[in-house]
């Protein structure tokens, strides 16, 4: 069984985090995705936006999704190395970073024997722009 992991906030899930929880799942057979506690989330003042027991509720409701859990660690690194998938999937945005937390789960990936996939997407949805606009 090919086993593909997703971490992340999903504070206020947008078609852009359906479009890469669809395209995770397509990696593999079975899709985990971790989701950040609340006191894990450094995104600035007033986020997240939703209570973890929420934003995990959401992401376990999708049909894509096979299991879904919290993650106190802002980083999926420990996660990878004790889960062990085959794949961890990041958005198209990502690609290009190289903050340490993003150095870690590509170090942690290839430590697992995992490969990193970025999923594709032509237009970058934010959490964090959606939100601000209609406040």
């Amino acid at each position: 069984m090919r086993l593909v992991l997703c971490h992340g906030c999903w504070d206020g899930i947008h078609a852009g985090h359906l479009r890469h929880l669809e395209a995770a799942k397509a990696a593999g057979d079975r899709l985990i995705v971790s989701v950040s506690t609340d006191a894990a989330i450094r995104k600035g003042p007033g986020r997240p936006y939703m209570p973890e027991r929420q934003r995990l509720q959401l992401v376990q409701a999708l049909r894509c999704v096979d299991e879904a859990m919290l993650n106190a660690d802002p980083s999926a690194s420990g996660l990878i190395r004790f889960i062990r998938p085959a794949v961890f999937a990041k958005g198209h945005d990502y690609f290009a970073r190289d903050e340490p937390w993003h150095i870690d789960e590509l170090l942690a990936i290839q430590a697992v024997g995992g490969t990193m996939l970025y999923t594709p997407g032509d237009v970058v949805y934010s959490s964090t722009v959606v939100f601000a606009q209609s406040s």
